[in-house]
């Protein structure tokens, strides 16, 4: 009978023992799993950022286009003997691309301005947009104070040669976005990979801790009848 008792009290104490090594592994696989949840949570917040400024640059270069093509068709309207009021739907539109294109750019130095691996190719970017829209301004301007230069080839060839700036220095600024978006892609993998494996090892040990719980409390209620 002693024996059984020394046996019992033998398992009691190394279920404990497993017990407390498991809540201690616990313990801290849940302090590392919100800390990795935290550099997770990091990783896809670069990436996602990364995205929206290559969606803020597209937006902007669609916007230039845009403006572009409406400034041309305004120009042609002036030129022709009709009353303002018929120009002033195609000088709204413009305008209006104008406003889009603003707010692009705006948006787009505010999105890089925390990424310093892209704010510098964006400046650029903006920069060179920033050159045809007063190119574009002053080329309206100068149109309406005279309609006869509404036609005026090496005005428009300016303006096309910073268009084709824009178009360069915006394929650096596409060619600089993906790669770091591949970056940030690389690292938001590895990441949800480390982090599937630390919620496994929760889970291994919220299992044994509560087989090592059952086996203890099995281990003590089976102590007295044993004695």
């Amino acid at each position: 009978m002693a024996a059984r008792a020394l046996s019992a009290h033998a398992l009691r104490d190394r279920a404990l023992l497993v017990l407390a090594v498991a809540m201690t592994l616990l313990a801290g696989l849940g302090a590392y799993d919100v800390a990795d949840a935290a550099q997770l949570h990091a990783a896809s917040a670069q990436l996602d950022t990364i995205r929206r400024i290559g969606a803020d640059d597209a937006a902007a270069g669609a916007s230039l286009t845009d403006t572009s093509n409406f400034l041309a068709a305004y120009l042609d309207a002036v030129q022709l003997p009709a009353r303002p009021s018929t120009r002033e739907p195609v000088l709204a539109d413009y305008q209006r691309a104008l406003a889009n294109l603003n707010a692009n750019l705006s948006r787009l130095g505010e999105d890089t301005a925390a990424t310093p691996a892209l704010a510098g190719r964006a400046r650029d970017t903006i920069a060179a947009a920033r050159a045809w829209e007063a190119w574009a301004e002053a080329r309206r301007a100068q149109a309406e104070a005279d309609r006869t230069d509404a036609t005026n080839p090496q005005a428009d060839a300016q303006g096309a040669t910073l268009v084709q700036t824009f178009q360069v220095t915006d394929r650096a600024f596409v060619s600089s976005i993906d790669a770091q978006q591949a970056d940030a892609q690389q690292v938001a993998d590895q990441r949800n990979r480390q982090h599937s494996n630390v919620l496994l090892g929760v889970l291994v040990s919220e299992a044994l801790v509560l087989r090592s719980s059952a086996w203890a409390s099995s281990s003590t209620s089976s102590g007295p009848s044993a004695g």
